[in-house]
């Protein structure tokens, strides 16, 4: 005989062989599943089903903000010290990629201007056709002047435009910061 914590404390016949389903599952996923909650021998009310979904919830929410703050923390070790800009596309075939190279050299006209700008990468990939453009900036107050520049941005957006058409996809675009080592 055993005592059902859930009913005020009443005795109950409990049986001895526990049904080894249950040692693998929680005690409150036992009770809210829907599959699993059907052989429950204690039914819990309707308020305390709600209540631990309830809980349930805000310890997911916590881990989830927990794993958060972790990741931010980790990128703050990061030293911003030199920044780039990589633009990277598939391109179908050689010919594709040799008329990149010409849209290339419209940027690299474009870049000349632009202060703060240390360098300009192109790589190829001639087993993928992958296409990429490394833009250095010396650090990120060039790169955010780069960014907000009007004049400079409508001109990348041209010849990005131009690029789009070319290859026929989208032109991804991201930010970086890298360190030689």
């Amino acid at each position: 005989e055993g005592v059902d914590p859930w009913e005020g404390g009443e005795p109950r016949s409990v049986p001895k062989k526990v049904d080894t389903r249950y040692q693998q599952t929680s005690r409150v996923h036992r009770y809210l599943c829907p599959r699993c909650a059907a052989p429950n021998r204690y039914p819990l009310s309707p308020t305390l089903q709600r209540l631990l979904k309830a809980m349930l919830s805000l310890s997911r929410t916590a881990r989830t903000l927990r794993g958060a703050q972790c990741a931010r923390r980790f990128s703050a070790e990061i030293p911003i010290k030199t920044v780039c800009r990589i633009v990277s596309c598939d391109v179908k075939d050689e010919a594709t990629a040799v008329k990149m190279d010409a849209l290339l050299a419209e940027w690299k006209a474009v870049l000349d201007t632009v202060p703060g700008v240390t360098g300009l990468e192109r790589r190829v990939c001639k087993s993928e056709w992958d296409y990429a453009t490394t833009t250095y900036f010396a650090d990120i107050d060039a790169l955010k002047s780069y960014l907000g520049d009007a004049a400079t941005q409508a001109k990348a957006d041209a010849i990005v435009d131009k690029a789009s058409a070319l290859v026929g996809g989208e032109m991804k675009r991201q930010n970086f910061v890298y360190d030689k080592m």
